[in-house]
């Protein structure tokens, strides 16, 4: 299923490979044809014997020719050279579904001898065994006139040839070499068809493989292969019953298939009407006479195949395929079927295309249902693909949900701590009678740390909301760096020596003073008491400006997790009961990167390494 159009295309230039040869490489026996003259003779009554019909008036005519369908008798009166190399001749009748063939030929002391060949006669019986009715003519020592009655419930086309034995050999070898491969693209659609009705669970593929099975049957009979697999019996009766079979289920098929399209509903009709005729010749095969059903049978198929054409045309929704691939296909299907009806309507000469027109027909048949299956196929992965982008376009939706739902709970359980801690604070200290020093201190730090958090929101809330408004001047990092350090007040938080005396760069001073103060008093908060925090600031060596480097320890046991310390609200669960928002790198990274420089996060050794960098010059943005 993976490439479907690729195994589609295949198979149909197979098949149509296989057409082309029947249809320009291939003909009938004519390799050292030793037929001098043909004439034909109608036996109305079909009960003329041979010394009648010798003194019957015969026509000259040129083969092969259209019989059948009628209780008449023809008789062929045929001149035959003997081979050059002194071989037996060999002469072949066919299409094989013909129910009683007879030669009558003289032997050495003139009697007329007769051998009989023909459906009705069983393969064991036949004087040549092959799935081709043919005689053998040993002993011809000069040029002998023969004659050859045929009688057939149905056939179109006819054709009668004698070779030497040898280029006849070779002769049957390539016909039952095109059929064998012909056969063989039958059977690989049917087996397509299983595995696409197991895959797509669609009816129109059961139905395709019905047909087909039955047009498998039908082509094994007609050319004479069931007589090899059923060598003591008569198969004259199963060669007329599969064949008004094939044609019913074809017929139910394509109706299927064209029902999907909406052709004109009176045409729809028709073809039911069609379906119904030609179901009819079922019975009258089995219990009455197989001429009528055969000529029932052919007539309905020949005015039913140019009548799919007429429903595809008329056509009006797309379904399995384009409309314009349909009218394709089944005008194919009418050009390739004219080949038969044509001749069998009595308006051309048959051709060699005529005595094998089913095999043409079933390519087309094998064409439409592999660009069925392609089209099917490639519409139910582009669903498939279509679904799995939906559902990715789902998952990254809940994803973001649940984003939005974590930071709403953690935004609920952090306002709810902090201020409902700083309120405590305020409530016990002013309940008592007397404000000491300490208590005011004490409600100092509970005001400023609710405060900080207010504005840490506020902070957060204009960089997602795009309200801040960037103001570069020129300025120095360094002056900044060291004003944020005495703040802190800290004899633990010291600056490196290495650092650089004078960073200037164009940017917002409130801003970068923001940025500094919340990495510091990150790292304040997040490292054991007494441990040395570091801060250096030195010129970049890559782009131009200043990397900021804030080292210091983190708090025993496990690491921060450097994927999540910029996003919004995440805390240590070490610190929960100290004051603070969760949102200082958030706003540290988002302010950073309206700078247009970079910041980054880093653990090892026990030290964690907050590191930003600050370009010389930075652009006014929002």
């Amino acid at each position: 299923m993976k490439d479907p159009w690729r195994i589609a295309m295949i198979c149909v230039t197979l098949g149509l490979a296989i057409a082309l040869w029947q249809a320009v490489i291939y003909r009938p026996p004519v390799a050292g044809n030793l037929m001098t003259d043909a004439q034909i003779a109608e036996d109305a009554s079909g009960e003329m014997t041979l010394p009648q019909m010798q003194r019957a008036r015969f026509q000259p005519t040129t083969l092969p020719v259209t019989l059948g369908y009628t209780p008449s008798a023809f008789w062929f009166r045929l001149s035959i050279a003997p081979p050059e190399d002194g071989s037996p001749a060999l002469l072949s009748v066919g299409l094989p579904h013909l129910d009683d063939v007879r030669l009558y030929r003289q032997d050495a002391a003139g009697h007329w001898q007769e051998s009989r060949s023909g459906d009705l006669i069983p393969y064991n019986q036949r004087s040549w065994k092959s799935p081709r009715l043919a005689f053998v003519m040993a002993h011809m020592e000069h040029a002998e006139t023969v004659y050859l009655r045929i009688s057939t419930s149905g056939s179109v086309g006819i054709n009668v040839a004698a070779q030497p034995l040898g280029p006849a050999l070779a002769d049957d070898l390539r016909y039952t070499l095109f059929h064998a491969l012909f056969l063989g693209l039958i059977v690989t659609s049917i087996v397509l068809s299983v595995t696409f009705l197991f895959y797509s669970h669609d009816l129109i593929f059961l139905n395709f493989m019905v047909s087909q099975s039955f047009i498998l049957a039908g082509l094994v009979t007609l050319h004479g292969y069931a007589s090899v697999f059923l060598p003591d019996q008569s198969t004259s009766s199963a060669t007329t019953l599969v064949g008004i079979l094939s044609g019913v289920t074809g017929i139910i098929f394509h109706l299927h298939l064209m029902k999907r399209f909406q052709p004109l509903r009176v045409l729809f009709v028709i073809g039911c009407a069609f379906a119904c005729f030609e179901f009819i010749a079922v019975p009258l095969a089995l219990f009455s006479d197989a001429r009528i059903a055969l000529g029932l049978h052919a007539s309905v198929m020949a005015a039913f195949l140019p009548f799919l054409g007429l429903m595809a045309w008329t056509a009006r929704v797309p379904a399995s395929m384009s409309l314009w691939s349909l009218r394709a296909i089944y005008s194919a299907l009418v050009v390739s079927a004219s080949v038969w009806i044509l001749p069998q309507l009595g308006i051309v000469q048959p051709n060699w295309m005529t005595l094998n027109g089913g095999v043409l027909h079933g390519v087309i048949n094998f064409g439409l249902i592999l660009s069925l299956l392609a089209y099917l196929t490639m519409r139910d992965r582009r669903a498939a693909e279509q679904s799995m982008l939906a559902m990715a376009q789902l998952q990254t939706e809940r994803a973001i949900q649940n984003q939005s739902f974590a930071a709403q709970q953690n935004l609920t359980w952090m306002l709810a701590h902090e201020v409902g801690t700083s309120l405590s604070v305020i409530r016990m200290t002013v309940a008592k009678e007397s404000m000491t020093p300490r208590s005011k201190s004490r409600i100092d730090r509970a005001i400023t740390g609710l405060d900080s958090v207010i504005r840490h929101c506020l902070d957060a809330d204009r960089i997602q909301s795009g309200h801040w408004q960037i103001s570069p001047t020129r300025i120095d990092l360094r002056q900044i760096l060291d004003q944020v350090i005495r703040q802190q007040d800290l004899p633990r938080l010291a600056l490196d020596r290495s650092s650089v005396t004078q960073a200037p760069i164009d940017g917002d001073p409130d801003l970068v003073r923001l940025i500094l103060t919340h990495v510091i008093e990150n790292a304040v908060k997040y490292s054991p008491a007494e441990s040395l925090i570091t801060v250096a600031i030195v010129k970049s060596t890559g782009p131009e400006g200043f990397d900021i480097s804030v080292i210091n320890r983190h708090l025993p046991g496990a690491a921060p997790d450097a994927h999540r310390v910029f996003t919004k609200f995440y805390r240590d669960d070490r610190v929960l009961a100290t004051s603070g928002s969760g949102l200082g790198l958030f706003i540290v990274r988002e302010i950073v990167e309206a700078l247009r420089g970079t910041v980054a996060f880093h653990v090892a050794d026990g030290n964690v390494t907050v590191r930003i960098w600050l370009q010389n010059s930075t652009r006014s943005s929002s």
